[in-house]
């Protein structure tokens, strides 16, 4: 690893916009360097996987493009051995149906995140207001009003929502939301 890691050091550089004369990079055409690039990122995670374990986090999955889909082929082949762990998150498709990438060796689990019912999104929104899981402050209706229309019970949202309100200091010392002028 390491002495592939050294081989494919002007391709990592390339990705920062580093260029060096003479470089294996600069030897290369366009197809080779870009699987040449592809390799060096496989072998730099690797190589950080050996410190200590990985996890590598992609979000929103479903808007994935084809050179990150082949980044993810190259780098999920022969890595068993590695404690690698890699996490995709994506919405469903348009027709409910669960996405999937379909990587090759890769063990599939999917976990569906479903909307909270008010009484599970009320504790939710308490916790994050009050920063504790049994928080005897109450949220005043306006404003769970507020964030249950607006999320429609969508954990996301509603954290996404939490983190508005106390961003742009919307509401006072007791939650209710500030009037606006």
């Amino acid at each position: 690893i390491k002495s592939e890691l050294l081989r494919t050091t002007s391709f990592l550089g390339a990705l920062l916009g580093l260029h060096w004369e003479n470089s294996l990079y600069e030897q290369l055409d366009a197809k080779a360097r870009h699987e040449n690039i592809l390799f060096a990122l496989k072998n730099l995670f690797t190589v950080i996987s050996l410190k200590k374990p990985l996890i590598l986090e992609l979000e929103d999955v479903n808007w994935i493009d084809n050179d990150t889909t082949a980044f993810l082929q190259t780098f999920v082949r022969n890595e068993e051995q590695f404690p690698i762990l890699i996490i995709l998150s994506s919405r469903f498709n348009d027709d409910g149906t669960v996405f999937k990438l379909n990587l090759q060796q890769v063990r599939e689990y999917f976990l569906t995140v479903n909307n909270l019912d008010k009484k599970r999104a009320r504790k939710l929104i308490s916790f994050l207001l009050n920063n504790e899981i049994n928080s005897e402050q109450k949220i005043p209706a306006d404003t769970f009003k507020l964030i249950w229309e607006k999320s429609q019970g969508n954990p996301f949202y509603i954290e996404q929502l939490v983190s508005f309100l106390q961003e742009q200091k919307i509401l006072d010392d007791q939650l209710h939301l500030k009037k606006i002028n």
